[in-house]
């Protein structure tokens, strides 16, 4: 005798056992580790993606071809995730484009404390990659300095995540780091100075009597070499600004009669003045040097006018002397009497006498 179940009464069954067994089902996947193939987060571990009918598959793409092929609907995709990898350092040319060949890298906590670049072999390159020696987590905060000759920078950055799908197939994390290449300290940079279209060579001479107790003077500083420059930084070891700045020492004779005005400052050390003025380092009115085939996007010219009131001046002659450095603060300067501990000097220095 056969024992007929209404449809109703099946679907209450069903729905009783589902009551009953659901605790245990939830207990064993929380604490005995299995997978359930119908909870999108878990393909997000990246170790094994199963699908909903239990098919376990290796690499993600595989599995989102699987389950398009089978008509399934896909998990929402995690865009990026936390990694813990090696850093590939990519350190490319602003200027000229390319990687940077030879760029020893240091790499420091945010307390100042070196991961690496102790050794000789640790820089970049003929590509201008470096993979790290040691894994970093994404959300690490890094100081990073790279020095190559004359050309030094800082980089503060926090370690970026990687989309989940590069995650996947790239064994290190990339990481872009804009250097440049260094005005040339000694033949690149040319200097010129004149007061209202007058010019004044280098040792050259301005009289007060024949061109007037009050002048407008400019200083100009030209960049020679193409997709050269410098980029601005600054060094958390030394607590200094890595400016480039132009600075005139005011000294001898009846110095302290001249009045300047224009510059960003100035103070007195010992028996001279010193004034400073802040150098652009990039843009349309800065000395790098940035080329695009056949046109020019920054000239690599800079310049600033100052004025000269020499009223109450007469007698001895008084020198200035003007020179240019990149790493340097004035701020610096003004307590240690050092332009900096990094600083490099750009041409030489340009001397004047002023004469009544």
């Amino acid at each position: 005798m056969s024992v007929k179940i209404s449809k109703n009464t099946l679907m209450a069954i069903c729905f009783l056992l589902g009551v009953i067994l659901a605790p245990t089902i939830t207990y064993l996947l929380a604490t005995q580790g299995w997978k359930n193939p119908f909870d999108p987060n878990q393909y997000q571990d990246k170790n094994v993606y199963v699908a909903p009918d239990g098919t376990e598959w290796a690499s993600y793409q595989a599995y989102i071809d699987y389950l398009k092929s089978k008509g399934q609907p896909l998990p929402t995709p995690e865009t990026e995730v936390s990694v813990i990898r090696h850093i590939d350092w990519q350190v490319i040319d602003d200027l000229a484009g390319g990687g940077i060949a030879s760029v020893y890298i240091y790499v420091y906590d945010s307390q100042l404390r070196k991961f690496e670049g102790d050794g000789s072999a640790y820089k970049t390159g003929t590509d201008g990659t470096l993979e790290s020696g040691i894994s970093y987590r994404s959300g690490d905060q890094l100081k990073v300095e790279l020095v190559k000759s004359n050309a030094k920078g800082w980089y503060s950055f926090t370690v970026p995540k990687m989309a989940s799908e590069d995650a996947q197939v790239i064994t290190v994390n990339p990481v872009t780091l804009r250097f440049f290449t260094e005005i040339n300290s000694t033949t690149a940079p040319t200097f010129t100075l004149n007061h209202q279209g007058t010019a004044i060579a280098d040792a050259g001479e301005y009289n007060v009597t024949t061109s007037g107790t009050t002048r407008t003077f400019t200083f100009s500083i030209f960049n020679n070499d193409d997709n050269t420059g410098f980029i601005e930084s600054y060094d958390p070891l030394n607590e200094i600004d890595w400016w480039c700045e132009v600075y005139l020492k005011q000294y001898t004779g009846n110095y302290a009669d001249i009045s300047l005005s224009g510059w960003d400052g100035s103070y007195e050390k010992g028996s001279a003045m010193y004034y400073y003025k802040h150098v652009t380092a990039t843009g349309t009115n800065g000395i790098s040097k940035y080329k695009v085939g056949n046109s020019y996007i920054w000239s690599g010219s800079w310049s600033f006018s100052f004025t000269g009131d020499f009223t109450g001046y007469s007698g001895d002659t008084t020198d200035w002397d003007i020179f240019v450095y990149i790493y340097t603060d004035p701020a610096y300067y003004q307590q240690k009497s050092s332009f900096g501990p990094d600083s490099v000097q750009l041409g030489s220095t340009f001397d004047v006498d002023i004469v009544d």
